[in-house]
């Protein structure tokens, strides 16, 4: 594109047309960077996520709504709601504390006369997001604990489906049904609206922070393909301003700097009480 375009205001430019000559200022055409969001719009703080796990166990026992478990499960899976809507019991490996994901929902689009695009309809297809056939995730006690609460729902329906969330009549839930659900009870707690990648992103910044898994195995767990993804889009501060005070405090206390200052402090209050009333201290 660049060489056509200088082909033809060379072309001007020998026809003695000035065109060639003139620059417009970059900085007026300059694409604007979308501003990063802070960590309390993406992610729910470790008050929030109880009290969301908490109103989605209780709204399950008086509805049986298998949204609510989906939702609470998914605090500890970190799976983008199309993966979460597409799990079957097959995938389950309670033994081996594991779980393979490996379909997801996908929305189909059409284009009318108008180039107006619209949904038409969802499926599940066997890869994941970037076509990648599937990746385990490791189960905490946690999890596997809603998913027995989860089967045993399931038990009492007369006919068992294979996928582990369900409506009433045994078919699949939706990925929408997750997030229209997570919508209601953020309303309900008077919590900014997060959505279900919300959540993928709360649980990816508690597992970076604890330091306790590599860079690599935090990806491999989100199946992302590179671990500059996971950095970038992921890795939210996790915590109040006034535990990352505390932890600055700890780290400085730990090299001694703290005790420098407390000394010139010290010697700041004596020279202080040393001048006479009325003294101007410069």
């Amino acid at each position: 594109m660049k060489t056509v375009l200088n082909g033809l205001f060379d072309y001007a430019l020998d026809k003695r047309n000035p065109a060639r000559e003139t620059r417009v200022k970059a900085k007026r055409y300059a694409v604007k960077t979308q501003r990063r969001k802070n960590a309390n719009e993406v992610i729910f703080s470790e008050k929030e996520q109880e009290m969301v796990i908490k109103e989605a166990m209780a709204d399950f026992e008086a509805t049986h709504n298998m949204a609510d478990l989906g939702i609470a499960l998914n605090f500890y899976l970190g799976l983008r709601a199309g993966e979460l809507s597409a799990l079957q019991w097959t995938d389950e490996d309670v033994p081996n504390c594991v779980i393979t994901i490996c379909r997801s929902e996908v929305v189909h689009y059409e284009v009318d006369k108008s180039d107006h695009a619209y949904k038409n309809g969802v499926d599940v297809v066997d890869h994941l997001k970037g076509y990648k056939d599937s990746r385990r995730v490791p189960l905490c006690q946690a999890a596997i604990d809603i998913l027995a609460i989860a089967k045993k729902a399931h038990l009492k329906h007369p006919v068992l489906s294979p996928w582990i969330f369900t409506n009433a009549h045994g078919e699949r839930l939706k990925a929408n049904s997750f997030q229209n659900r997570l919508r209601c009870i953020n309303t309900k707690l008077g919590l900014p609206q997060r959505s279900i990648h919300g959540i993928r992103k709360t649980f990816a910044s508690r597992l970076i922070d604890s330091r306790e898994l590599s860079l690599v195995e935090i990806r491999d767990i989100l199946g992302h393909n590179d671990s500059q993804t996971t950095l970038n889009y992921y890795g939210f501060v996790v915590g109040s301003e006034k535990e990352r005070a505390e932890t600055i405090n700890s780290a400085l206390k730990a090299v001694g700097f703290e005790e420098m200052v407390s000394k010139s402090s010290k010697m700041v209050s004596k020279s202080v009480k040393a001048k006479t009333p009325g003294t101007l201290i410069k």
